[in-house]
């Protein structure tokens, strides 16, 4: 009895999480188009629905196991064993698997809420550790900087990686923002620049974040790596210019530490995009890059998403004519 019990438990934790997912994964498609049309409301909008779903997710599924199971069996631990078991059989195929730990760290806590917390009962290491799933086209695109024509190649190259993105609007002035990135490289990393075979690795998911989109990269010679971030602004009459280019370690380590507010990306395999900004943040834990979204008694850290605030004062500006706005 208490067997069928655990599992009709368990599927509804991972029904209330696949769902919260799906509706994440909805918002999250729409910061795009909402970026384009420079639809701010909305865009404000979806950010406070996302920051809210994750609560109401597991709202929803304590409210479904507090109609469809018996509180008995409900509050009796010995049964959390079994749910545990059988809710890593059901999470096992999913490649997304460390969030639904989290989730369902999420309900359990909420069940036994105060009380100590039985290692057999939830997730206090994950069972995915050292699992890796791969997208099979991966995640980012290579352009090489050679030492033939360096300055030339350099043109080229920025140009290449602006136009790969494809974002449906022209960009305002691309030969002024390719020339711009360039000059604000050459001043913030001289060495880099004359460097010859050069790999720049740009991620292909596209960050957004209130009314500026983020390109995230590396670039990468022998064992050496400098990451690098630049973002682009909606002129809003029809086109888009980068605005600016934050190209020191330091920097880069603010950008994926801080939780005042959040990123919207498509990582379809998070753990695929934690482990390429890891490699730009070597010392940084990884769990620095998820974002805490539940109570801190919580004995994992919870994954709503893998988004952390920019500060705007470490960016350098490349528009010298614009004024950066507010992000």
């Amino acid at each position: 009895m208490k067997t069928s019990i655990a599992r009709q438990i368990a599927r509804i934790v991972l029904e209330g999480f696949s769902d919260y997912r799906t509706r994440f994964t909805d918002i999250t498609l729409g910061a795009r188009d909402r970026f384009l049309k420079a639809d701010w409301s909305a865009a404000q909008n979806a950010a406070s629905d996302r920051i809210n779903l994750y609560q109401v997710a597991v709202t929803d599924v304590m409210t479904t196991l507090a109609s469809q199971v018996e509180a008995s069996y409900l509050s009796d631990s010995s049964c959390w064993q079994d749910v545990h078991g059988a809710y890593l059989d059901l999470i096992s195929y999913r490649t997304d698997p460390e969030l639904a730990e989290t989730f369902y760290n999420s309900i359990y806590r909420k069940v036994f809420r105060g009380e100590a917390v039985n290692p057999r009962h939830c997730f206090i290491q994950s069972e995915f550790d050292g699992f890796k799933v791969h997208s099979a086209r991966g995640i980012y695109r290579s352009y090489w900087f050679n030492d033939q024509s360096q300055q030339q190649g350099l043109v080229s190259q920025v140009g290449q990686i602006l136009d790969d993105f494809q974002f449906e609007l022209p960009w305002e002035y691309r030969r002024r923002d390719i020339r711009n990135i360039i000059h604000a490289l050459q001043k913030a990393q001289p060495s880099w620049v004359r460097r010859s075979n050069v790999r720049v690795d740009v991620l292909k998911w596209v960050f957004y974040r209130n009314k500026a989109a983020y390109l995230v990269g590396r670039l990468v010679a022998g064992d050496d790596l400098q990451p690098f971030v630049l973002a682009v602004l909606n002129n809003e009459q029809g086109a888009l210019y980068v605005d600016a280019l934050l190209c020191e370690n330091d920097s880069v380590s603010v950008l994926f530490s801080f939780t005042r507010s959040y990123f919207l990306v498509d990582a379809r395999i998070p753990s695929e995009c934690i482990e390429f900004l890891h490699t730009l943040v070597p010392e940084k834990n990884v769990l620095s890059f998820i974002t805490p979204s539940v109570s801190s008694s919580m004995v994992k850290v919870s994954s709503i998403g893998i988004f952390s605030s920019i500060c705007t004062t470490l960016l350098i500006s490349l528009s010298s004519h614009r004024v950066s706005r507010a992000w």
